[in-house]
């Protein structure tokens, strides 16, 4: 729906797709969708978030959903050697901005291994 910026279908606030653990998507719309919820205080968190990192000058977002559009794009955090994503989940509304790997993401890692 064009004048609301919702889907007309499907589950409002799904983050089934999402991981809890870092607040990483597979896709675009599942990000924005689970940013959305109310338990992750969109509305707060675009009210103290700048449009331009570090500069405050430029102003908040105008609404939630500007603020969860903006946060879930991909960008140079999700990436790795500037061509390829660090994972699947490369869509991210937390204020790490990148999927956690390793131990972080509930992998045990001893030395140069990891098991899951």
């Amino acid at each position: 729906d064009f004048t609301t910026g919702c889907c007309a279908a499907g589950q409002q606030h799904s983050c089934s797709m999402c991981n809890k653990l870092d607040s990483c998507c597979e896709s675009f719309e599942h990000c924005v969708s689970c940013c959305l919820s109310p338990e992750h205080k969109p509305e707060e968190r675009r009210k103290e978030t700048p449009r331009a990192p570090n500069n405050k000058d430029s102003g908040v977002w105008r609404d939630a959903f500007e603020y969860c559009l903006a946060v879930c794009r991909t960008h140079g955090r999700s990436t790795s050697h500037e061509n390829a994503y660090i994972g699947p989940r490369h869509h991210c509304f937390s204020k790490l901005g990148k999927p956690m790997v390793g131990a972080a993401a509930g992998r045990r890692c001893r030395a140069f291994w990891c098991r899951v």
